[in-house]
């Protein structure tokens, strides 16, 4: 396979200090950017970039973000900095709604208004600034969002449709490979079972997650995701199974990809 294509790690929640044990793997795996998520309550995705860039070399960075979590000006004064410290790496905003579960009253926002909240503030930024953005999921909104200001669209595997695009496409998906199928299956459906018996974990986000997995032999994931790279997608959004540590075994199938 000749196609060159975009490979982003998805960072999941992890916490400090394995956060940068993490990039510096990802980093020698050869990705292009790391994602670092948003949520509520969780340690704040740009503190941890800054840290995360401090620790690499050459990784680029997508900070998960909505309009409603910070200011213009104060977004702007990040990327200043970002700017003048790190003036050789990419960091892009991920434009997200927060999910289902993101408690908004916080926030003095109503979720109906997430859409229109994150299309101004995007809007208004790149009236004054350079900073670029990507947006993520699959609504005829973030359509047009992507083509009015995005860089790509990071959407859910499930989602994804074969095809020809205007816009550069990269599903969003989680590697879970072994040496056969049924070694798979095996580690895949007991990890999710576990999840579910975690009090952090709710059924709908594990089926989500269940949803997202392209699971089994090693020479089968790649199969399905070379077939892919050859219907549309420009790259992926990959990361382990969030429950576990199991981030070796995703990146031999990006190295096998390349590879081919």
């Amino acid at each position: 396979m000749n196609k060159n294509f975009l490979k982003i790690w998805f960072m999941s929640h992890y916490i400090y200090p394995e956060t940068i044990e993490i990039a510096k793997t990802v980093e020698e795996a050869g990705y292009d950017y790391m994602l670092i998520p948003y949520k509520s309550g969780q340690p704040d995705p740009l503190v941890k970039t800054i840290i995360m860039l401090q620790n690499t070399k050459k990784l680029n960075f997508l900070i998960a973000m909505s309009g409603y979590a910070v200011s213009e000006p104060f977004l702007m004064m990040y990327f200043e900095t970002i700017k003048e410290l790190f003036p050789d790496r990419k960091v892009l905003i991920n434009i997200v709604d927060g999910g289902p579960f993101e408690d908004l009253s916080k926030y003095y926002v109503d979720r109906e208004n997430v859409k229109n909240i994150n299309r101004n503030f995007v809007k208004s930024l790149k009236s004054q600034s350079d900073i670029k953005f990507v947006f993520s999921g699959s609504s005829d909104d973030v359509v047009q969002n992507v083509k009015d200001f995005g860089e790509f669209q990071l959407i859910p595997i499930y989602d994804f449709e074969p095809g020809k695009y205007d816009r550069i496409m990269i599903p969003r998906l989680i590697i879970c490979a072994r040496e056969t199928d049924e070694e798979a299956a095996d580690f895949a459906f007991k990890t999710f079972d576990r999840m579910i018996a975690n009090e952090e974990f709710s059924p709908i986000v594990v089926e989500r997650l269940r949803k997202t997995s392209i699971i089994g032999s090693y020479e089968n994931v790649v199969k399905q995701m070379r077939n892919l790279l050859d219907n549309g997608a420009d790259g992926f959004l990959v990361s382990d199974i969030p429950f576990e540590w199991d981030i070796h075994n995703a990146h031999k199938v990006m190295d096998m990809i390349n590879e081919s």
